[in-house]
């Protein structure tokens, strides 16, 4: 979607990568966003003629996806850019507004289980001061762990 469709696409991994890195860096910025402030009305109606425009341009994805870029860096408040962000959103179904639980993303997931393996294993041997450490560590990174009959879950928590 960064470039125009009619333009001829070059594959390789490094780009893949590229686009992945570029991906999560958006969702993380979108995420930090706080839900406070009023609606501007006026400034959101500005920005949603950008993206229409953009689109009625014979589908300029890219130029819509910049609109995005712009209304993360202008002085809307969180709020706002929210808004405007989950109403670009429907058109583009790129799952920019993620939901709590989606914020996990693969490789702290592997993480997680990783870490919960390890506190298993220092349980297991009577560790239990490693045990702690870790479950101090996961809740520094706002995960929740909670240990149930079929093993231990997470929950990301705010």
């Amino acid at each position: 979607m960064g470039s125009h469709y009619r333009k001829e696409l070059v594959f390789s991994y490094e780009g893949l990568e590229g686009a992945k890195s570029s991906y999560n860096k958006l969702i993380n910025k979108i995420n930090n966003l706080k839900d406070i402030g009023a609606l501007n009305q006026e400034e959101i109606k500005k920005y949603q003629i950008n993206f229409k425009d953009a689109l009625s341009n014979d589908l300029n994805t890219s130029t819509a996806i910049t609109v995005i870029f712009d209304v993360l860096k202008s002085d809307l408040n969180d709020n706002s850019k929210k808004y405007l962000i989950k109403e670009f959103d429907k058109v583009l179904s790129l799952s920019l507004i993620k939901q709590k639980e989606d914020k996990v993303n693969e490789l702290e997931n592997d993480y997680i289980i990783s870490k919960i393996e390890e506190r298993k294993k220092a349980k297991a041997n009577k560790d239990y001061d490693k045990a702690n450490a870790i479950r101090k560590e996961l809740l520094s990174m706002n995960i929740e762990l909670i240990d149930t009959r079929d093993g231990t879950k997470y929950k990301v928590i705010d």
